[in-house]
């Protein structure tokens, strides 16, 4: 195959298929992390790595990118051979054609991502194509809230994020209400910078309150989130312990 030693070589998960979305390879790297043969996760077989909440969302995604040719992007856990735990991953894979133009198959790479850049990237997932549970969204270790819409409405908020609310957050719920301890980052103005900048900001040193009603410091880490033409169009808030 075409440049599989150069595949061996990166320090990522790397993998192709064929124009019918079999999986022909996979680098050493995603069969280590695996813990499985390479030939074992060939064809459809890497979707037994893949947590049973997510794959019921990843391979109809598979399907209709190799349906139309779209480029394919999408969270999902894979499991993990040494520690049998799952970990969160962006998948992105793109079309290779030949000199008709035709596919002569696709080149997909899975990334793994944690902490805040997690929680960003799967807001950004649920918010443009909504192709995540609520129950997915939940095993989030991140406490974050997705907004959009006027007045910055809450679309999602995981489990975590719930625990600061005044009140049970439900969906198109404004900012305020069920977060009214953020009433000085909505007074200033700095959640609408956000927004006309389209830049993620940091604000820090906050005071909020958990359940228990203990006060607790936290940063609060701002990321825009934009349409397909690139317009911003909401918000992740990400709450981390200061």
């Amino acid at each position: 195959m075409p440049y599989r030693h150069a595949y061996e070589h990166i320090p990522a998960q790397v993998w192709t298929a064929a124009p019918d979305g079999m999986l022909n390879y996979v680098n050493a790297e995603a069969a280590a992390f695996m813990g499985v043969p390479e030939e074992e996760l060939l064809g459809t077989g890497w979707g037994n790595s893949v947590h049973p909440q997510d794959i019921v969302v990843a391979a109809p995604r598979w399907t209709h990118s190799i349906t139309t040719g779209e480029p394919y992007e999408q969270l999902f856990r894979l499991r993990n051979g040494s520690d049998q735990r799952y970990y969160w991953f962006i998948a992105r894979a793109n079309t290779v054609h030949d000199d008709q133009g035709r596919i002569s198959h696709w080149v997909g790479v899975n990334t793994r991502i944690d902490g805040i850049a997690l929680a960003h990237e799967v807001g950004r997932v649920a918010f443009e194509a909504n192709s995540l549970s609520q129950a997915v969204f939940d095993q989030l270790p991140v406490a974050m809230v997705v907004l959009a819409g006027a007045g910055l409405k809450v679309q999602r908020a995981t489990a975590a994020a719930r625990r600061f609310a005044a009140m049970d957050v439900v969906e198109q719920q404004s900012l305020l209400a069920a977060y009214p301890q953020l009433s000085s980052v909505c007074e200033s103005g700095e959640l609408t910078e956000v927004m006309m900048l389209g830049e993620g900001r940091r604000i820090t040193d906050l005071r909020i309150s958990v359940a228990d009603g203990k006060p607790m410091a936290f940063d609060l880490i701002c990321e825009p989130l934009h349409d397909a033409r690139g317009a911003v169009e909401g918000l992740t808030l990400a709450f981390l312990p200061a």
